[in-house]
């Protein structure tokens, strides 16, 4: 199988279509859950960059702040 999804591939992993390596924010509920356990950890894949993109203003809308705030704890 192929995707360019990885939340999809996560799904298929834990649904019991083999193997994947994909980013821990894919599977950590997963794993906390007990549905996916971790294998070959020495050979996990590096943290991928995000970046937000938003207009450069003098103040945010709250909506954008608190997204922008959120993402920023989430990922950090």
């Amino acid at each position: 199988m192929s995707f360019n999804d990885g939340g999809a591939l996560s799904i298929a992993v834990r649904d019991g279509y083999g193997l994947a390596q994909i980013q821990d924010y894919y599977a950590d509920h997963a794993i906390a859950a007990g549905e996916l356990e971790p294998v070959l950890a020495k050979f996990n894949p590096s943290p991928s960059p995000i970046s937000l993109v938003y207009p450069q203003t003098r103040h945010l809308s709250p909506k954008v702040r608190a997204f922008v705030d959120f993402m920023i704890a989430q990922f950090r």
